[in-house]
């Protein structure tokens, strides 16, 4: 099952061989995006669009992401 989160980022496209920048297309993402991000989860999860198993990527990359701003806004 295609993850959600990757395609709204475009992991799909073709890459070519080098380290993609997802900062555009998650800027992008974020200014599009409408409504409350735990209420969306919480939809997706109950009508079954997302397996709890997708759910756990989507947090992990999530926290990855947060870990990685923490550390360019260290005081």
């Amino acid at each position: 099952m295609p993850n959600p989160f990757r395609e709204a980022m475009g992991a799909n496209q073709a890459q070519t061989g080098s380290t993609r920048n997802l900062a555009p297309n998650l800027l992008q993402f974020i200014q599009g995006f409408k409504g409350n991000p735990i209420e969306e989860v919480q939809g997706k999860l109950q009508s079954g669009e997302w397996s709890q198993e997708q759910y756990k990527e989507v947090r992990k990359a999530a926290e990855q992401v947060a870990q990685k701003m923490m550390g360019f806004f260290r005081w």
